[in-house]
């Protein structure tokens, strides 16, 4: 009410409030009704509220425009803007919804597609503009169409604090305003529009500090606005959470420091894949020192052998096709034998693999084969696809076969498996012969066939092929999920076989890229996904899959600081999900399915706890340093027995090659934590530049702290030295990692050669080059007490003597496991 007695009607309802006749609590842009039911048209009307005489009595009235004054609005607004196209645009300005208005929106919202029907879309109102070239703010010229109406946009939430977002305002309708005057060859002189409330900034003390004249003359006279300028004036840990102006409370261990050691050797970032070695050495400077020194070693001494090495890697099977391969296979009755093989052990194939069919494949192959050889170029598109099938079959038989060390063959089987051998080379062409010719074809009218190749193809690699496995020596390009997306398979709604595979298709994507630390952004959001859960593997692994997603998604938060209250309550969440998923795993399929999601788990479980030690040895915090690294100490232990006890589970016999080759990336990984762990403890007060006098019973004790960590990773190899020998074929990957923990156990025994001055050599010197690189770099083992480090010593010794029983263990798991399998032969 006003001096004059006047009240205030209330200005009106939006217009869907008005229809279903509610109360609008008239919240704008979009009132709280519309809000919680998802509306997108909620508008209100251009009628402001009305003075009224302070003793009008009865409920207030708005005025309302005469019969089809709606219309006729509309009519005269289009008329009007098609005279003045200055206030056209001037009128899709006033429409635009700016960032900081959608953050007074419901959150809630982003999980639901919004509709875009607005009412208040403006005719195109000059035809004779549209398509005209217009220079933008920054000098780009594009052919746009601009009388159109208001911009759409979706409530998203951001990062951005409310200065960030006005400042990002302001650049928005500076370039508006400055295309309307090149379509309209009108211009405005003297118009600023600078923000003059950002030349002035408070400082932490709180007095006023000027920005600097020079900058500020910028800010007034020029026509770009410099925005770097801008957000220099930003105090990012004031302006983004309160929280993050205790340092201590940052997440900050994935940055790279330029102080810190280099290696002469380049090594590859990989910012996109957290959960990598090349992404883990570029952040520990002690894992750098090692590779540093075996890329030395292998250059200077090996140097024929090395460039042999990179020859072979160039000499891919795809680039050794010609014109005139064939699609081969072996004999008919051995894959008859095989099949049948196959059949008896992975007897949950169908719900594992849906797609592959092998009952089906086993029943046509005499209608298939009329010879061992094809010509691609010959075939049609079904015949390709089943060959592909048929290829891919054989070689998860073999690798079926091959992997288990409890399934018993007969001679004749054994012979089998050694002529499925030497098939095996043709087998892997006949993929690449398929796949090329399938891209070389317009196989529109069958994409759902190439899709279920190219998806069976995409897990026959991830589950066997190292490249698959380790980032940087391939290029994964999700063939499967884009053309899924391509005909709308992620939204199938009946088809209920296309449902159950594209939730395979999901499944495998997610896993290959999650284990990898990547983000598995093509599945991301609703709209991308909205196809039901029918497959009961993907019902038990959906949580995890979720949980999984948002913890990398949050590690690689680029706009804004990462809390590590965050980062440890996610972990914990993460916990809870895994052993949620774990109870729910009843059935054989879920079960096998269930070491694969303990895999995902251990792996990204492992990794987290890593990067958290390497935090705190950044912050200095001895006390969650140490109670950090005995959890990261336990749950090692509990990963190899997990590992090595899964691959002598006869229950599990012949389904081993589904996830063993993720079981040994994951005892690589833990293999270069334990060498880092021991480099710190081996160079603990070595490298301190300060001359502080050292305790030697301090230092004798972190010494057989090193020698403990190093039997950890002797009885590693041990182990899978154990296990190779009961396989029928070594995998690939094994060999690998012999090389690997061969190489860093040389590297230990360099070390400690180092404590012995007699010794000398190149090796030496490269190691002492390391030492010295260490200067000064924060070892969180020189932070520890003496009490502390026998402690994990104790532990660590307490942990080689239960992998000895292992050892024992495995050893009579797999001669029982195999005489129980001879009695049910």
């Amino acid at each position: 009410m006003d001096i004059r007695g006047r009240k205030m009607r209330k200005p009106p309802a939006c217009v869907q409030c008005r229809k279903r006749k509610i109360g609008c609590d008239r919240v704008k842009p979009i009132c709280g009704n519309c809000s919680k039911t998802n509306k997108g048209d909620c508008f209100f009307p251009d009628v402001p509220g009305r003075y009224v005489p302070a003793h009008a009595k009865g409920p207030a009235k708005l005025l309302t425009p005469p019969q089809g004054g709606s219309s006729s609005r509309g009519d005269s607004l289009s008329s009007t803007l098609h005279h003045n196209p200055e206030l056209a645009s001037l009128e899709q300005l006033r429409e635009y919804n700016t960032r900081l208005q959608l953050l007074n929106g419901s959150q809630d919202q982003t999980d639901s597609p919004m509709s875009t029907n607005f009412t208040q879309f403006l005719p195109r109102s000059i035809p004779n503009m549209d398509n005209k070239t217009v220079s933008s703010i920054n000098d780009n010229s594009a052919n746009l169409n601009w009388i159109q109406g208001p911009a759409l946009f979706d409530e998203m939430p951001t990062p951005y604090t409310q200065e960030e977002v006005v400042m990002k305002e302001i650049d928005f309708l500076k370039s508006r305003l400055l295309e309307l005057q090149d379509i309209t060859g009108k211009k405005i002189p003297g118009l600023n529009l600078s923000w003059k409330d950002l030349s002035r900034k408070q400082n932490n003390n709180g007095t006023i500090d000027s920005i600097g004249n020079e900058k500020k003359r910028k800010l007034e006279t020029e026509d770009n606005l410099h925005f770097d300028i801008l957000y220099n004036t930003i105090d990012e840990f004031r302006d983004l959470d309160p929280q993050f102006l205790d340092f201590n409370q940052i997440f900050n261990v994935f940055d790279l420091n330029d102080s810190q050691f280099k290696s002469s050797i380049p090594m590859r970032d990989l910012p996109n894949s957290i959960f990598t070695s090349n992404f883990l050495i570029s952040r520990d400077t002690f894992l750098k020192g090692f590779h540093n020194t075996f890329e030395n070693i292998v250059t200077s001494k090996f140097e024929k052998n090395h460039q042999k090495w990179l020859e072979n890697l160039e000499n891919s099977p795809i680039l050794q096709l010609t014109k005139h391969d064939e699609i081969k296979f072996p004999e008919l009755s051995l894959i008859k034998h095989l099949i049948t093989k196959y059949t008896s052990i992975v007897l949950e194939s169908e719900a594992l693999i849906p797609n592959l069919k092998p009952n089906e494949l086993l029943q046509a192959l005499d209608t298939l084969f009329v010879s061992n050889s094809f010509n691609p170029d010959s075939l049609s598109i079904e015949k390709l696809v089943t060959y592909g099938r048929l290829s891919i079959l054989l070689l998860l038989t073999y690798n079926s076969l091959v992997s288990t060390v409890i399934v018993p063959l007969q001679p004749t089987e054994l012979e089998n498996v050694k002529a499925l051998k030497d098939s095996l080379n043709d087998l892997k062409k006949n993929l690449y012969l398929i796949k090329i010719e399938l891209q070389m074809r317009n196989t529109s009218k069958n994409y759902e066939d190439v899709i279920k190749f190219e998806a069976l193809l995409k897990y026959y690699q991830t589950v066997t092929s190292i490249e698959m496995q380790t980032v940087g020596t391939s290029v994964d390009y999700d063939e499967d999920v884009h053309l899924s997306q391509h005909i709308s398979l992620n939204h199938e709604q009946t088809n209920e076989s296309l449902i159950l595979f594209w939730n395979f298709i999901y499944r495998e994507y997610c896993y290959r890229h999650l284990f990898k630390g990547e983000i598995p952004l093509l599945t991301q959001g609703q709209r991308s996904n909205s196809a039901p859960i029918l497959d009961p593997i993907l019902t038990v692994d959906y949580p995890l899959l979720n949980i999984t997603s948002e913890i990398v998604r949050y590690l690689q938060t680029k706009d804004q600081l990462i809390s590590l209250e965050k980062v440890l309550h996610l972990k914990d969440i993460f916990k809870l999900k895994y052993d949620e998923a774990q109870k729910k795993a009843g059935t054989l399929p879920t079960l096998i399915d269930g070491i694969v999601n303990s895999l995902l788990y251990r792996n990204t479980t492992l990794y987290l706890t890593y990067y958290l030690l390497l935090q705190y040895e950044k912050l200095k915090d001895s006390g969650r340093y140490f109670e950090t690294y005995k959890e990261f100490l336990n749950f090692s232990q509990e990963t190899l027995f997990f590992i090595f006890s899964n691959l002598a589970n006869l229950r599990f016999a012949g389904y081993e090659f589904i996830y063993t080759n993720k079981a040994f990336v994951l005892v690589e990984s833990l293999s270069e934590m334990l060498l880092s762990l021991i480099q710190r403890s081996f160079y603990a007060f070595d490298t301190n530049s300060e001359a502080i006098p050292l305790n030697e019973s301090l230092r004798t004790e972190t010494k057989n702290h090193s020698a403990a960590l190093s039997l950890i990773v002797r009885k590693i190899l041990m182990l899978l030295q154990d296990y190779s020998k009961n396989c029928r074929e070594v995998n690939p990957y094994i060999n690998r990692l012999f090389i690997r923990l061969t190489s860093m156990l040389e590297y230990i025994s360099l070390l400690e050669a180092t404590q012995n001055p007699e010794n000398s050599g190149s090796g030496n010197e490269s190691v002492k080059s390391i030492k010295a690189g260490l200067l000064g770099e924060v070892n969180a083992f020189e932070q520890l007490e003496q009490s502390d480090i026998a402690r994990a010593t104790a532990r660590l010794q307490a942990i080689s003597e239960s992998l000895i029983k292992a050892v024992l263990l495995f050893y009579k798991t797999t001669i029982q496991s195999k005489q129980c399998s001879k009695l049910s032969v």
